[in-house]
């Protein structure tokens, strides 16, 4: 909205957004609207207390804004197939350990087990995000996609699988398709 800018918010020095993935147009729009303000890209998935890394942005890449470092009392490892610290700008899976970890989840053992793990590099449990991510030359990771379905669409989360899984075994259909298309979820389907 043009009407929303620095003259409703005078005192506002920092704007610091997750959730989604932060695009150098909606910098832009801020820098505009809030010139005196620090835009902050946060970073982290709920099993990690929110945040788990931050990046302060002080001018726009020509590549994807990176999701930053990790906050105090956070690791951060960006590993391969095989368990391995990933390389530089070498893509991996991103896991977090440190104090905001959580235990798991509650009353689903599998599902804790196969996302909360030790390892021989941390003295806790790190959570495997499933994020793919890789590390710069510059030391800041960067957010590559999924490695599975998951999407997020307005900050949810949301299993393109589970409802594929639902129209399947929804009477009369023979199969279906699921894709995020705009920023929508759509559904093709045979009868």
């Amino acid at each position: 909205d043009d009407s929303f800018n620095e003259t409703l918010l005078p005192g506002l020095r920092k704007i610091i957004l997750a959730g989604e993935i932060l695009t150098k147009q909606l910098v832009s729009q801020l820098n505009e609207k809030f010139p005196k303000a620090q835009v902050i890209n946060g970073y982290g998935p709920t099993e990690t207390t929110v945040f788990s890394t931050i990046y302060i942005i002080d001018k726009l890449h020509s590549s994807d804004i990176p999701i930053g470092t990790p906050i105090n009392n956070t690791t951060v490892y960006v590993l391969d197939s095989d368990g391995n610290a990933a390389s530089i700008n070498q893509i991996g899976e991103l896991c977090i350990g440190g104090d905001g970890v959580s235990l798991g989840y509650i009353n689903n053992a599998k599902e804790t087990g196969d996302y909360f793990i030790k390892t021989s590099f941390s003295d806790g449990k790190i959570y495997k995000t499933g994020d793919l991510c890789f590390v710069s030359e510059q030391g800041l990771i960067v957010f590559c996609g999924r490695k599975d379905t998951q999407i997020k669409i307005r900050g949810h989360r949301v299993e393109l699988y589970e409802i594929e899984n639902a129209l399947h075994s929804t009477k009369g259909i023979i199969a279906s398709v699921v894709i995020v298309e705009h920023n929508r979820i759509i559904a093709y389907v045979v009868k």
